[in-house]
């Protein structure tokens, strides 16, 4: 089923940060997907685009994907927002060690979500259908959301425009980036535009022609 979408990209942070806003036009209902630095910016372009926030989904853990999500919840908590994220990276979101907060000497543990999600799991959120898609590698629980009807990819860290997730951070593995970005995002359908947590967007065939991803069986 197809819904009357429209994706705000909202960029924040020194690196570059894109966190996505997905609006049900039909209903003024939407979701954040991730919620990176400067909260009072990104509540300020909720309320700008008229947006009942109803969720935050995370791709994964590290800090710069997850810092504004308790003030957003906060800010918003007469909408019902809910926080998701794939169930494989539960013990990774309130670890200050593996999100990295300790290390770059920020406050606070982490984040809870209020819903888990699994593997190949679907289901609507702001009255849009949302598949999420287990893709280790850049951690070991990340994730990435797929609107089929809009064609869209939310890619979190894995999927880059030229390139992928860096795995020499806590629980990363190149294997198994590899394999995530060849055996589940490569085999979607090739005009699937990607929208990655960095960078530009691109889309599946680009990627699957350039992407140095597949010089890392070699």
């Amino acid at each position: 089923m197809s819904v009357n979408t429209e994706v705000i990209c909202i960029k924040t942070g020194m690196m570059d940060n894109n966190t996505w806003l997905v609006k049900n036009k039909e209903t003024d209902e939407g979701f954040l997907v991730d919620a990176s630095f400067s909260p009072g910016l990104i509540a300020d372009r909720i309320r700008k685009e008229g947006v009942k926030l109803k969720g935050i989904l995370l791709t994964h853990c590290h800090y710069d994907h997850i810092y504004s999500v308790e003030d957003i919840r906060r800010e918003f908590s007469g909408d019902g927002v809910l926080v998701y994220a794939g169930a494989d990276e539960r013990e990774l979101l309130c670890n200050p060690s593996f999100n990295l907060l300790q290390k770059h000497r920020l406050p606070g543990n982490g984040t809870e979500a209020d819903v888990y999600l699994k593997d190949g799991e679907e289901r609507s959120i702001a009255g849009i259908p949302v598949k999420t898609i287990f893709t280790p590698g850049h951690t070991k629980g990340g994730a990435c959301f797929l609107l089929e009807s809009e064609k869209l990819l939310l890619s979190g860290d894995t999927l880059f425009a030229g390139s992928y997730g860096r795995t020499d951070l806590p629980t990363g593995d190149a294997s198994e980036i590899y394999r995530s970005v060849t055996q589940k995002l490569f085999t979607l359908p090739e005009d699937i535009k990607v929208l990655p947590g960095h960078g530009e967007i691109t889309d599946i065939a680009y990627e699957k022609k350039y992407n140095p991803v597949l010089r890392l069986n070699d």
